[in-house]
């Protein structure tokens, strides 16, 4: 099933994007997790997987992934966990890599996992300077 049709039945998968040194989730994520606050992203460089895993806020690695009070998808910058995704990937700096996962429940616990062979790529136009 595609994103348009996701759309169309009124449901959005879990998606995590990187470009500009930055990375963030969308609101359906944080949608699925509405107690959580902080999380923990993990990158299997065999299996090429990213994962985000939910924990508290004293959790080694913890980030902030959303603003509150509203709860809306809060921009991570880490220049160190950019390089190193795209330099892994072979990916370009210049472009936009948007990632559709899934939620997975297991023995109590929940992730998303993201396949990182399988990006959405937009190329990002270089800002005119006047």
């Amino acid at each position: 099933m595609n994103r348009i049709q996701d759309l169309q039945k009124g449901t959005v998968k879990p998606a995590f994007t990187l470009h500009s040194q930055k990375a963030a989730v969308n609101t359906a994520c944080i949608r699925e997790l509405p107690d959580t606050d902080y999380v923990q992203i993990h990158i299997n460089p065999a299996t090429k997987k990213l994962i985000i895993r939910p924990c508290d806020k004293n959790t080694k690695d913890s980030l902030r992934w959303c603003s509150l009070p509203k709860r809306t998808p809060k921009p991570i910058t880490c220049r160190i966990f950019f390089t190193k995704v795209f330099s892994l990937m072979e990916w370009d700096a210049s472009c936009r890599y948007r990632l559709y996962g899934e939620s997975i429940r297991s023995d109590g616990e929940f992730l998303f996992s993201f396949d990182l062979c399988t990006p959405e790529i937009t190329a990002i136009p270089e800002m005119r300077q006047s």
